[in-house]
């Protein structure tokens, strides 16, 4: 006997998976129904990722990041729904709505002094992990744009125009909530295997 959930054979306890399979079709259809992430490419969102990020977190950092993702943070459009008496103003620019999605975007020179190190931190990170120097780039001039360039506009080679297009796809709110495409792995591991190739010294062995 074989048991399948979706297209995947189950090979242990199927509980786990029934628990993964359903869950994984309630977020496609909540993700879908909030004009979040439509369903034909939510399966194109790296998932285990964040799961694996999360573990290293303490449990009040996951239950903030939880919030935030979920947009129920405690940003003034939130509060105001709580207490009349504040007002759903960015207390920085003074622009209506402050929304999660308004955080990563507000131009003013303290929230952008708080962004500056924050792209420093990914950058360097990106460079420990011996990653392309080009998707560096591609990558920190994308956060630079706050959501107003395409990773597509910034993409100078073609062997990262498919990532590129999947990439805006999902778009600047999905990117810097976590919910980032596969295609980084698959162009990271393809970069690695020919980084690897380029140290072969002359008698066939590796430096």
């Amino acid at each position: 006997m074989r048991i399948l959930i979706g297209a995947k054979q189950v090979t242990k306890a199927p509980q786990a998976n029934l628990n993964s399979y359903w869950s994984t079709m309630t977020a496609r259809d909540l993700y879908h129904e909030k004009e979040m992430v439509h369903r034909e490419v939510f399966d194109q969102i790296w998932r285990d990722i964040m799961e694996a990020v999360l573990h290293g977190f303490s449990k009040m950092f996951q239950v903030w990041w939880t919030k935030h993702v979920s947009h129920l943070c405690g940003t003034n459009r939130q509060l105001s729904r709580i207490n009349p008496s504040i007002d759903n103003i960015c207390p920085s620019c003074g622009r209506h709505e402050e929304s999660t999605k308004h955080i990563a975007r507000c131009k003013v020179s303290g929230r952008l002094k708080i962004l500056s190190p924050s792209i420093g931190i990914i950058t360097n990170f990106l460079m420990h992990k011996k990653t392309d120097q080009e998707l560096i780039r591609m990558i920190k001039l994308y956060i630079q744009g706050q959501g107003e360039k395409t990773m597509s506009s910034i993409c100078r080679r073609a062997q990262y125009e498919d990532l590129a297009a999947v990439h805006d796809y999902l778009g600047w709110d999905n990117f810097v909530e976590g919910r980032i495409s596969s295609c980084y792995l698959d162009s990271h591991r393809i970069y690695l295997e020919e980084e690897g190739k380029t140290h072969v010294v002359k008698n066939g062995e590796r430096t």
